[in-house]
């Protein structure tokens, strides 16, 4: 795959604007856009907190559904969202689609990369 480094520099940018954002994508990505030239390992290490961070749909619809979800969001707009991402499963929606998640794989194609296993069970600080 082809790497567009300053493509995934600017999208970068614009995760850390991301109100949806969470705090390791958004620190690792300023981390990353401060090095002028990233090396292989300081841009692997970008990639590995982008691909932790990024939320597959089952994992939203979890969150939703869970006591974690109704505290952040609160009951009704948590309940609005499980219905919402129920229905974008049911029709084979892999990934989160807020704006975060999505600038997040946008990062990721842009450095030549691909999410590894998009059943993992693996969430990271509550998601």
């Amino acid at each position: 795959m082809e790497i567009d480094l300053l493509k995934a520099r600017s999208l970068a940018r614009e995760l850390t604007q991301e109100p949806w954002c969470c705090e390791e994508a958004k620190t690792a990505a300023e981390q990353w856009l401060r090095i002028d030239k990233p090396t292989p390992a300081e841009t692997d290490s970008f990639i590995k907190e982008l691909k932790e961070d990024v939320m597959t749909v089952e994992e939203v619809l979890n969150l939703c559904l869970s006591p974690e979800g109704e505290a952040a969001f609160g009951k009704e707009e948590a309940a609005r969202s499980a219905r919402e991402y129920a229905e974008k499963k049911a029709a084979g929606l892999t990934y989160c689609d807020c704006g975060a998640c999505q600038k997040a794989l946008a990062i990721l194609t842009a450095l030549g990369e691909k999410m590894d296993d998009p059943t993992r069970k693996q969430p990271k600080n509550g998601k």
